[in-house]
């Protein structure tokens, strides 16, 4: 899981900056400021909530567990949503205000790392769930060998002479992807509903 998180942030920077130069580079690291800035909050939230989905699946309270995760899931993503509008329908006008010279791209990196946020989101409380039960190892080996992928498909698409954006896109695919894999094993081992999980969080927060 270390080694899938490490390559897809920093795998991409070094295919941005073989393909892109330092204007690439430059734009995704003005970007990756603004988002860590901006979800602060909600990593501090689920830092609190880990402990409490813990202890209740240790209880074996599985519905109160699926109940944490639901609701989690939903906080977190109201919680990144609050930034992301404004800043993504402003982001010109943000970046021109904190910086003398904007970067090419930067603009676009941010508005699609911010929308890669909104799905990176769920992933937290699917993924405590998944460590609260201590059966963690296939369900790292698939879903982050799926994560992995995404270094070999980028090169290859900017290896074709696609634009320098296409990995960003391809990072919220991925996301979208490993996210359904986290729920899958979230329904194999704590019983989850993916019904119940599609209308209690997915259709909430669209």
């Amino acid at each position: 899981g270390s080694i899938a998180n490490l390559l897809h942030d920093q795998g991409l920077n070094i295919l941005l900056n073989i393909f892109g130069g330092p204007i690439a580079n430059a734009a995704r690291g003005i970007s990756s400021q603004v988002r860590n800035a901006a979800i602060n909050l909600t990593y501090g939230f689920q830092n609190a909530v880990n402990p409490q989905i813990v202890k209740t699946y240790a209880s074996n309270n599985i519905d109160t567990t699926k109940q944490l995760l639901y609701k989690s899931s939903k906080i977190g993503y109201f919680l990144i949503l609050l930034p992301t509008i404004p800043i993504c329908f402003e982001c010109s006008f943000l970046l021109d205000l904190w910086l003398v010279d904007v970067p090419q791209f930067a603009v676009l990196f941010t508005t699609l790392i911010f929308i890669e946020a909104l799905f990176d989101a769920f992933t937290g409380p699917l993924y405590q769930s998944l460590l609260a039960t201590g059966k963690i190892k296939w369900s790292q080996l698939t879903v982050n060998s799926i994560l992995l992928l995404l270094l070999p498909v980028s090169y290859l698409l900017l290896h074709l002479g696609m634009s320098i954006y296409w990995p960003l896109i391809l990072s919220i695919l991925f996301v979208i992807i490993c996210n359904t894999g986290w729920l899958c094993f979230c329904r194999t081992q704590l019983g989850v509903s993916l019904r119940q999980y599609t209308k209690e969080v997915i259709i909430k927060c669209i």
